[in-house]
């Protein structure tokens, strides 16, 4: 398999190559699966309370870098300081918080009743195995760090994929988890495009789980397809459509304020942006030339520059959309 590598560039700047990454075949997503299903017993044996000592220190990786990993952020995805540094820090957090869910709940092991005084029953969480998940571009490192932190503290080894635009940021959070000391056997990053080995990921017989961030078409083929012979998780955070009220009695400068930038950060390119706006016909008017007039206040440019809020579109098919829109 002699792939050309891909070329990963800047969106601020498509001369800027910021490295160029090896292109995954279906061959060597096999072996990773297979790595993974070899380790899978030895990382549940390690025990929960180690794995998130590891996790803990992941995160506290994560903090301590957090000014580079924004940089790589703003760079790789286009995002704003802002944006950067909040996706940096809430990488972070999500890593503390499955941290958090496994020892508030004692690793998932309770005694449960007894209904003769000659039993002992005990209610008991295991790993399903192997894990794949599959990260967006749009929140490189928080995404990728939440579904995959939440995989690993519970004892699933993993196989991880960042997004085609974003291998660099991917590459960081799987160097941070293994100095921060996720076994290399139980976390296999591949790099690669969507076309050739995505489906390899998930339909792979030893997957027994898929965690996936991303368009709604592909979810919902992921999701019809994966479970065939048994029930097998498959959790998918896709596509949003989300709606604002805004009523004839709101304050019409914070509501203006806040749909100008949910709408706006990150250039539009979240499944959490305010996508539709319902406006009472009484303050519609004043409502609209309000935000209107916050929109053309915003400062549009490189978003590594200071005080530039809206940056680029990740790449030409984002471009197309947004032309598509107007």
């Amino acid at each position: 398999w002699e792939a050309p590598p891909i070329a990963d560039t800047s969106p601020i700047d498509t001369d800027l190559v910021l490295g160029e990454f090896a292109c995954a075949s279906v061959e060597q997503v096999g072996q990773a699966i297979e790595s993974a299903c070899r380790a899978r017993r030895e990382w549940e044996k390690v025990g929960w309370q180690k794995r998130v000592k590891i996790m803990r220190k992941a995160a506290e990786l994560v903090r301590r870098s957090k000014f580079e990993l924004a940089a790589c952020m703003s760079l790789e995805v286009g995002k704003s300081r802002m944006e950067s540094l909040g996706d940096a820090e809430e990488s972070a957090d999500l890593i503390d918080y499955y941290a958090a869910q496994m020892e508030e709940a004692g690793g998932f092991r309770r005694k449960m009743n007894k209904l003769t005084p000659i039993e002992d029953n005990t209610d008991l969480l295991r790993p399903f195995g192997v894990f794949v998940c599959i990260a967006p571009f749009n929140f490189p490192l928080a995404l990728a760090a939440g579904m995959s932190s939440a995989a690993l503290v519970a004892g699933n080894t993993l196989v991880f994929k960042p997004a085609q635009d974003t291998p660099w940021t991917g590459l960081r959070l799987y160097q941070i988890y293994r100095e921060a000391g996720v076994p290399e056997e139980v976390l296999h990053f591949l790099t690669g495009k969507g076309s050739v080995i995505g489906d390899a990921l998930w339909q792979h017989p030893k997957v027994d789980g898929v965690v996936f961030t991303g368009s709604k078409d592909v979810g919902i083929r992921m999701f019809k397809g994966f479970s065939t012979r048994w029930v097998k998780p498959c959790l998918t955070e896709l596509g949003g459509k989300n709606a604002c009220i805004v009523a004839e009695s709101a304050d019409l400068d914070a509501a203006a304020e806040g749909v100008m930038k949910s709408a706006w950060g990150l250039q539009n390119q979240k499944c959490s942006a305010c996508s539709r706006v319902y406006v009472h016909r009484k303050v519609a008017g004043e409502f609209t030339a309000a935000l209107i007039e916050k929109t053309r206040a915003v400062i549009i440019g490189d978003p590594t520059k200071r005080d530039v809020f809206f940056g680029p579109v990740i790449n030409q098919k984002a471009v197309k959309t947004f032309e598509r829109a107007v």
